[in-house]
């Protein structure tokens, strides 16, 4: 089920009792890994073993469901809103060959495209990972800006295939005020 994320597999193993989840992360190869380099197909296995494993059903959240089609369209259509790619799998793009992260990014793009009736310009690397490579295929692939997560400003001499972002949880405004306060002092 596409709809089911790492996310849902975590809550799932935590709340099931069956495994501790860093337990499942680390042998996947680093505590905040969680899969993520696999291939899809690897990924989609994992996720079918432990289910079958654990006998329970997968059930993803009706909180991080897949928008539909139409969805996508209304969003776009507000002021304000712009909508960008983020891979049709969310692979660590930097450890997969780069054939397979063109496939995605392009996959990706074209699929919203067709949806919207114009062009993308803008792209999220999956876990904010990109490495040289990958940015050189995301310009390539016609994409005009694309972000990390590394926080930060954006100067003149950013690269905008390279953007930092500022993380925004749900916090308190007078948190969200200073956190950005520090972030300009800083900068």
């Amino acid at each position: 089920d596409p709809a089911f994320t790492w996310l849902d597999m975590e809550r799932f193993l935590r709340n099931s009792g069956l495994l501790d989840a860093r337990s499942l992360a680390a042998s996947l190869g680093g505590s905040n890994d969680r899969g993520r380099a696999l291939s899809p197909r690897g990924r989609q296995g994992l996720v079918t073993e432990v289910m079958a494993w654990s006998g329970l059903p997968l059930v993803p959240r009706d909180s991080h469901r897949v928008l539909l089609g139409e969805e996508i369209r209304e969003l776009a259509r507000r002021p304000g809103h712009a909508i960008g790619a983020h891979t049709t799998h969310h692979a660590l793009l930097p450890v997969h060959p780069l054939a397979m992260q063109r496939r995605e990014m392009v996959a990706c793009k074209a699929c919203l495209e067709a949806l919207l009736g114009r062009p993308l310009r803008s792209l999220a690397y999956p876990y904010g990972e990109a490495s040289r490579e990958t940015i050189a295929a995301a310009r390539q692939a016609g994409f005009c800006s694309a972000l990390g997560t590394c926080t930060g400003l954006v100067r003149p001499w950013s690269d905008p295939l390279a953007l930092p972002r500022v993380e925004v949880e749900a916090w308190p405004v007078a948190e969200l005020a200073r956190r950005l306060d520090a972030l300009f002092r800083a900068g």
